[in-house]
């Protein structure tokens, strides 16, 4: 049974609520909650399939897209895209964060199929490949069904308008 937009929304805030965990910050380890960020409560229930957020920094969106990317590796199939403008610091946001998020959280990491390093995560036999945007060729030849592109606005002239 395929689910609705609406349905998939309301699925991914359950999953955010009930099993996620901070990964970072004061509040690591801490279940999700949206009292100090309410106004991502409708971000996350927003299941359009293109999505722009003009943000300032540290308001919480790219914890949002690592747990959506979890997310969607345990419950639906396909391979996912997590691009960043820089390759070293998409490593130490993979290692300090994503790989965090999955390690210390018993029910995620019961999904890991795979590897589990600075470039891929095995999840449920799904593929999340983690690679630096400063060059196309970095992010052409990944098989993805779902791109997330943190920080696009410091990509490379042309890079991101090449995966479209």
């Amino acid at each position: 049974m395929e689910l609705s937009h609406e349905q998939l929304g309301e699925d991914f805030l359950l999953f955010l609520l009930d099993k996620w965990k901070i990964s970072s910050g004061e509040s690591i380890g801490s279940p999700y909650s949206f009292k100090n960020l309410p106004f991502l409560y409708d971000y996350v229930r927003d299941t359009f399939s293109f999505k722009v957020v003009k943000k300032s920094a540290q308001t919480g969106i790219s914890e949002i897209e690592v747990a959506y990317a979890i997310w969607r590796a345990i419950y639906k199939r396909g391979n996912l895209l997590y691009t960043f403008p820089a390759g070293e610091q998409l490593q130490q946001f993979v290692d300090a964060r994503a790989r965090n998020a999955v390690v210390a959280n018993e029910y995620i990491y019961n999904f890991v199929s795979g590897s589990l390093n600075l470039k891929k995560f095995s999840i449920n036999k799904n593929q999340i490949y983690f690679r630096g945007g400063q060059k196309r060729r970095q992010i052409i030849s990944v098989d993805a069904s779902v791109l997330l592109a943190d920080e696009a606005d410091e990509y490379e002239d042309g890079v991101l308008y090449t995966l479209n």
